[in-house]
C-alpha cells in the first residue's frame, strides 16, 4: 500500500536554532499516527510544516505524491488536508450547524449571483451540503445542538464541533493538535470515541499531537517520538513506550 503522507528528511532552523533535524515518517491511509515528545520537542513545528505554515529548509512532504513544500496555506483545503488547533478557531456567535457548514465552503460550486437569487441549483446544493453536515453531526452526537450558538457550549463540546468542522472539509488527512488538552476523563473519552468513529466510518488518515499518553497509547496505530527536533523511535505504541531513548527523554537518564 502506498503511503498517504510521505515526509522525508525535513530540516528547519529558526535564527540558528535547529527545530527539526532530519525528520522522516509515513502515514498510511486510514491510520492514526501520533507524534509525541516533551515540551519543545518539535511536535507543533512538524504540524506547521504539514499545514504549509512553515517551509522546511530542506526535505520533502508529499501527500499522495503531491509536494506540499512551498505551497501556501490557502491550498490546504484543496489538497484535502484539514487541521484542528489547541486554541479553538470556531465562530462563537454562529450555531453548531453554521460552523460545520463553513468547513464545506470550498466544496460549494454555486456563484454569488446564484446565492443572491436563490436559484434552484443553489437550493439543491445547499440542501446537499446541509445533509452532509447533519450526517457528520450525527456521527458526533451533536444533532440536537445543531441550532445552538457555539458561545454557550462547554469546552469539550466545542472541541467535538471543531473536529466535525474539519471532517466536513472531506479531508484525506486530518491533523489533530492536542484534541483533549484541558479535558477531564469523561470529555477525553468522548473525543477518543469520536476520533475512532471518524476513522472507522470514513477511513480518514489522522496525525495526532497529544500530551495525554494514556489516550495516545489507546488510540494510535503507530507512534513517533521526537526530542529536540530529533527522531527517537517509531513503532507500535507499546514498542515506543518501552524504548529506552523515549523513557530517557521523558524521565531523564536516571530512570
Amino acid at each position: 500500500m502506498n503511503p498517504l503522507l510521505c515526509v522525508r528528511d525535513i530540516h528547519l532552523s529558526f535564527g540558528g536554532v535547529r527545530a527539526l533535524n532530519g525528520i522522516s515518517f509515513d502515514i498510511q491511509p486510514g491510520e492514526i499516527f501520533s507524534i509525541i515528545g516533551p515540551n519543545g520537542a518539535g511536535k507543533t513545528t512538524i504540524f506547521n510544516c504539514l499545514s504549509c505554515l512553515y517551509r522546511p529548509d530542506s526535505g520533502s512532504i508529499r501527500l499522495e505524491g503531491k509536494e506540499l513544500v512551498g505551497r501556501p496555506p490557502k491550498d490546504l483545503a484543496a489538497l484535502k488536508i484539514a487541521r484542528t488547533f489547541q486554541n479553538l478557531g470556531l465562530f462563537e456567535q454562529l450555531s453548531v450547524m453554521e460552523n460545520v457548514l463553513l468547513g464545506r465552503h470550498h466544496l460549494m460550486a454555486t456563484s454569488t449571483l446564484g446565492n443572491a437569487l436563490r436559484l434552484g441549483s443553489t437550493r439543491r446544493e445547499e440542501a446537499e451540503h446541509r445533509a452532509r453536515a447533519e450526517e457528520i453531526l450525527g456521527l458526533f452526537d451533536l444533532r440536537k445542538l445543531a441550532g445552538t450558538a457555539i458561545g454557550v457550549l462547554p469546552y469539550g463540546v466545542r472541541k467535538l464541533v471543531e473536529i466535525a468542522r474539519g471532517l466536513a472539509m472531506e479531508p484525506k488527512l486530518l491533523l489533530l493538535d492536542e484534541p483533549v488538552a484541558g479535558m477531564n476523563h469523561e470529555e477525553t473519552a468522548g473525543i477518543t470515541e469520536a476520533i475512532l468513529r471518524v476513522r472507522d466510518r470514513y477511513g480518514t488518515g489522522m496525525a495526532l499531537v497529544e500530551h495525554d499518553m494514556r489516550m495516545v497509547m489507546a488510540i494510535s496505530d503507530r507512534v513517533m517520538a521526537i526530542d529536540f527536533g530529533q527522531h527517537l523511535a517509531t513503532g507500535k505504541p507499546a514498542e515506543v513506550q518501552n524504548d529506552p531513548r523515549v523513557i530517557e527523554a521523558y524521565l531523564g537518564r536516571a530512570a
